[in-house]
């Protein structure tokens, strides 16, 4: 956790800043220090929260051979092709380490059907496996056709938003096992149930990063594909002394912004007001309609706002003495689709907790080898959408103790018992209410503007977050790249001349069909395997009823 002092009183409150920026998350931050790099000092960064860092978070564990070690409780990996991030840690001198990958990886389908592969392609029936990718091609072919600008401009786009991805699925998926793997991704990227979603949402969020096997794997250039050397904590820790620890107040959350000719007048819950020509709001979609606005926002973007829920995500770290699931041959990294198995009964047998009329998911989505670079052994899980909000009331000890049995079964004996185990329940952080991001219900996009509302600027209000990016949308790179976006704009605002308003480009956004690990030749393969399959089957039975 990276604190900055709330109680400080400067002259910023009496004098007019050129900017006021709402919200030290990453995306805050990061137009904070590019606006601090183009010499405007006249600003201040108020936060909620008593830290900075948004949605990321850093939590200090017992660990390996008595030592202590630092782990990600949010916001925590990047990739090669995140070019928004990538950058950012370079300019810092912040390098990364691999996400480590070698091994067995472990499915759980219907929480009893476990199998184990090592490579992108699941061990699972041969016609179900065709179901899979033949989905995957499905969903790519239509998210290279949405505009990750403006997805309005979609042929498409009025039928895609009255679809949810639920009835996507419903309609293209054939079999129960690729059903249940492809309704695992938006609970851990949007910790949302498909049925909740906008299919023309989830296609724009697909493009953005290049393709849906981009941020659902840990293959080279996936979202998961490296972790920041010291923890996010480093970058924030960085980008924070660039803006200057004196010009960000915690603890100070923005209750009202009165716009009167060329000023901005922004209060506090504390009842202190900062006058600035500008304000940059880099806070959660839902939480912008805690402000009150004088004059209130435009209606299709408070609208628009309403129809953003934030989703739901638990993350758990579990510290051990030694990496047993690597010399076992796994590499850690696993995959559930939460189906309730008789392993979670018992256990709330066991503490006397009844589970028939809450719980019917296990609370294991994704897990993944935690490892620290410096060689202190530990798993890290996430919980999101329907079973996070079935587990987020339950006990903690509990919670616990069935997430340790679970690990138990699909990694090892060892796993049932750690050094050191934290829990994280996003929808309990104040400021917060959920993670990973604020996503889009169906109908929304198209009845009040989808994103060119919500990057729109309102007078003298300028918005950033994950959720505005064109590129890697609800992830750190996208925060990033919103956040400079934003700061473009106020300083377009500040001297046009000199700060031209840069044109919306969008390179590595529009269609990226590089990439392809399941290749041509694999699924020509795999096809002639099955049609083997099918006419050595058909022969075999003329055989039969001729002999």
């Amino acid at each position: 956790m990276l604190n900055v002092s709330a109680a400080r009183m400067t002259t910023e409150e009496r004098e007019v800043l050129d900017v006021v920026i709402v919200g030290a998350g990453i995306s805050g931050l990061a137009a904070a220090h590019k606006l601090v790099s183009s010499e405007v000092r006249r600003l201040v960064v108020l936060e909620a929260k008593d830290r900075v860092g948004g949605r990321t978070d850093t939590v200090q564990l017992k660990a390996a051979d008595g030592r202590d070690g630092v782990w990600d409780i949010g916001g925590q990996w990047v990739g090669r092709d995140q070019s928004d991030v990538i950058n950012l840690l370079d300019e810092f001198g912040i390098g990364t380490y691999q996400q480590h990958m070698d091994g067995q990886k472990v499915l759980l389908l219907n929480g009893r059907n476990k199998s184990t592969y090592t490579n992108s392609i699941p061990t699972i029936q041969w016609y179900s496996l065709i179901d899979l990718q033949k989905t995957i091609t499905q969903i790519d072919r239509a998210a290279f056709r949405v505009p990750v600008d403006d997805p309005l401009r979609c042929r498409e786009a009025e039928d895609w938003d009255r679809m949810t991805l639920e009835d996507f699925f419903q309609s293209h998926i054939w079999t129960k096992s690729a059903a249940e793997i492809h309704r695992i991704v938006p609970r851990i990227t949007m910790g949302a149930e498909p049925s909740q979603l906008s299919l023309l949402y989830c296609l724009h969020f697909c493009n953005s990063a290049g393709g849906l096997l981009k941020f659902a794997e840990t293959a080279k250039g996936s979202a998961q594909e490296w972790k920041i050397r010291g923890s996010t904590a480093s970058m924030i820790r960085c980008l924070a002394d660039s803006v200057g620890r004196d010009q960000i107040f915690c603890e100070q959350p923005v209750v009202d912004i009165t716009q009167v000719d060329d000023i901005a007048i922004v209060q506090t819950l504390s009842g202190r007001k900062f006058k600035t020509k500008q304000v940059i709001l880099a806070i959660p979609p839902q939480q912008i309609l805690r402000i009150t606005m004088n004059p209130a926002l435009p209606s299709d973007h408070c609208y628009l706002l309403q129809h953003m829920p934030v989703g739901h995500l638990i993350k758990f770290v579990s510290t051990y003495s030694t990496a047993f699931w690597r010399s076992q041959g796994y590499s850690g990294e696993v995959v559930s689709s939460s189906v309730l198995s008789d392993r979670v009964e018992h256990v709330a047998a066991v503490v006397g907790i009844s589970l028939a009329e809450c719980v019917t998911y296990s609370p294991v989505c994704c897990v993944w080898d935690a490892t620290t670079e410096d060689g202190l052994p530990a798993l890290v899980g996430l919980q999101g959408g329907k079973p996070a909000t079935q587990w987020s009331g339950q006990p903690l000890d509990f919670h616990k103790r069935v997430i340790l049995t679970e690990l138990k079964y699909l990694l090892g004996e060892e796993a049932e018992n750690p050094i050191d185990f934290t829990l994280r329940d996003w929808s309990t952080v104040p400021w917060n209410g959920g993670c990973p991001v604020s996503f889009i219900t169906p109908g929304a996009m198209t009845s009040f503007g989808g994103y060119k509302t919500l990057r729109r600027p309102w007078q003298h209000i300028h918005f950033a977050g994950t959720e505005l990016a064109t590129r890697w949308c609800g992830y750190m790179s996208g925060a990033v790249q919103s956040g400079y976006r934003a700061a473009a704009e106020v300083l377009h605002c500040l001297n046009p001349d000199q700060w031209p308003l840069p044109l919306d480009t969008t390179p590595d956004g529009e269609k990226t069909e590089n990439h392809k690990p399941w290749n041509l030749r694999f699924l020509v393969h795999l096809l002639l395997g099955a049609g083997a399959l099918v006419l050595g089957w058909y022969t075999r039975q003329r055989w039969w009823l001729t002999a």
